[in-house]
């Protein structure tokens, strides 16, 4: 599966460079929620990855990289699309049956944390724009962590590319919203320390979910004649 997963990613970026897939207008921001926690040793740690500030173009795929201090967290899982908004049980992915093609945590607990999510291959853009707007903000995916150290861990977007829901564009000028966890006691100098919510510009020069979406994209039209 990964490397099936990393194929797909080498095609897409270079069907970018050909000039196949080009650029939509939006400027959504993918935000780690909470931006800031404090939990005790040995607890569980939740945090959710949100896409907010979509307007007319749904998200029909996304990427991303979150990195955290495997020495303080363990990666214990993820859920993708926990709520369905990319139209999870409408159709098939075309890959063994899940539009699942992540990673997963480095080493199986580590960092970063590679996520590779696909709609479904039978959802239109008006199924999916149905789904996530409004209100235009949605969780793309949930995370469990280990609080394994007592220190302070950032959780680090990076990688960051959404996809329309045809495929044939990226949503461009994304913004990311780190986070942090502290793993101590509140109050501390740990839990005191400066979170990272400071937005980054993400420059979008290439997507690794295009060639799943121009199969869609095919299918849609087959399907159509």
């Amino acid at each position: 599966m990964k490397s099936m997963g990393k194929t797909l990613r080498i095609v897409a970026i270079a069907l970018i460079g050909l000039g196949v897939l080009t650029r939509a207008e939006a400027t959504p921001i993918v935000s780690v929620i909470p931006a800031s926690q404090t939990v005790a040793l040995g607890d569980t740690v939740f945090a959710d990855i949100v896409v907010s500030g979509l307007t007319t173009d749904p998200v029909g795929g996304f990427q991303l990289d979150l990195g955290f201090n495997g020495a303080i967290l363990t990666g214990l899982g993820y859920t993708n699309d926990p709520n369905a908004r990319l139209g999870a049980g409408t159709g098939t992915c075309g890959i063994g049956d899940t539009c699942d093609l992540s990673f997963g945590f480095t080493g199986g607990a580590g960092s970063p944390l590679d996520l590779f999510y696909t709609a479904d291959l039978d959802a239109t853009s008006a199924q999916l724009l149905a789904l996530q707007v409004p209100p235009g903000s949605f969780t793309l995916a949930s995370v469990k962590f280990t609080a394994a150290t007592l220190g302070f861990s950032p959780l680090t977007l990076s990688n960051v590319r959404l996809s329309n829901a045809l495929g044939t564009a990226d949503l461009s000028g994304v913004e990311t919203v780190n986070g942090n966890v502290c793993v101590g006691v509140a109050g501390t100098a740990c839990a005191s320390a400066a979170p990272v919510p400071e937005p980054t510009t993400m420059v979008l020069l290439g997507t690794g979910l295009g060639t799943l979406f121009m199969r869609r994209r095919r299918s849609q039209q087959n399907s159509g004649k």
